[in-house]
C-alpha cells in the first residue's frame, strides 16, 4: 500500500521503480499515470484532472480557494483550465500559503479574510479545494 499524498508518491516513485516495489495508492496526480516514469505505481483514485465533472452545474461566477499542496493545487488548475468549457467566470483563486495551512486558527482566520474580500466581487458559489489536515 502507497502513500496518500500525491507530492510522496511522487518523490518515492523512481526509487519503488528502480527496486521493482508496486505501490497502490489513493494519489491523484495526474503525473502518476505516465506508464514510462511510474510503472509501478497503481492508482485507485480519478486523477486531478479527472475530477472537473462537476462544474456542469451551471454556475457562472465562482472562486476558487486552495491549499498550496500538490493536490489542491492540481484540482485548482483543472477548474481553471476547464473553467471556458462551461462557461465558468473564475473572479479569483486564493491559494492558502503552506504557513497558513500548518496553524489551523491562522488558516481558518486567513480564508474567512478572503471570503469577505471575495464577497465584494458578487460571487456565491466558492470552491474549496484542500487536503484534510488544511480544511
Amino acid at each position: 500500500v502507497g502513500a496518500w499524498n500525491s507530492a510522496v508518491t511522487l518523490a518515492l516513485g523512481p526509487y519503488l521503480t528502480y527496486k521493482g516495489v508496486t505501490s497502490i495508492t489513493i494519489s491523484s496526480s495526474p503525473q502518476l499515470a505516465d506508464p514510462i516514469n511510474y510503472p509501478t505505481i497503481i492508482g485507485i483514485a480519478p486523477t486531478d484532472t479527472d475530477w472537473s465533472g462537476y462544474m456542469e452545474f451551471g454556475w457562472q461566477r465562482v472562486a476558487i480557494i486552495n491549499s498550496a499542496d500538490s493536490y489542491s493545487s492540481n484540482q485548482a488548475k483543472s477548474v481553471i483550465d476547464n473553467a471556458e468549457n462551461f462557461d465558468l467566470e473564475i473572479v479569483n483563486n486564493v491559494v492558502i500559503p503552506y504557513n497558513m495551512a500548518v496553524n489551523r486558527e491562522k488558516n481558518v482566520n486567513y480564508v474567512k479574510q478572503k471570503l469577505t474580500e471575495l464577497k465584494n466581487e458578487y460571487v456565491s458559489v466558492f470552491i474549496l479545494v484542500c487536503v484534510a489536515n488544511d480544511a
